[in-house]
């Protein structure tokens, strides 16, 4: 568990923020996809120093697992990133499948993380977690997958 009180709290309101104005940046709004990306940066900046402070005091199977977000993390930044591209750009007729490819693909991943910490805080064993992580993982992108499925028509 992270013994830093801020930290942690700064991280779930950033992502909180970033998971919401990600739902609603799938529309293509710049101002509402500038408010994701800079929650999003903000999220993953707190949980890596939340990480860092507390590194000494997790056990090696929190340490495994947060060394992991952090690479996921690192990924999922990107991806946000690059959606910001896609959306400055608009060079050609599939900027929008990329765009919310990549948003989508970040809001999943936020999502497990959610249920990632919740299976540790509720103190499951490790099978628990990688169950309930695996079930998140699998629901998010069949979530939205269902979603890309439908028509869209991204803000001009």
């Amino acid at each position: 568990m992270i013994k830093t009180v801020k930290l942690p709290k700064l991280f779930v309101a950033a992502a909180a923020l970033a998971f919401i104005a990600g739902a609603f940046a799938l529309d293509g709004n710049r101002s509402t996809y500038a408010t994701f990306f800079g929650a999003l940066c903000v999220s993953m900046v707190t949980m890596a120093a939340a990480v860092g402070v507390d590194w000494p005091y997790l056990a090696d199977v929190r340490q495994v697992v947060f060394m992991g977000l952090g690479i996921v993390g690192g990924y999922v930044l990107f991806r946000g990133g690059r959606a910001g591209t896609q959306l400055s750009e608009r060079y050609d007729d599939d900027w929008y499948e990329r765009y919310a490819d990549d948003i989508g693909y970040s809001l999943v991943w936020l999502f497990v993380g959610f249920v990632l910490v919740l299976a540790m805080d509720l103190g499951l064993p490790a099978w628990g977690v990688v169950l309930m992580s695996a079930a998140s993982l699998a629901g998010g992108f069949e979530m939205f997958r269902s979603w890309r499925r439908r028509p869209h028509v991204p803000a001009h």
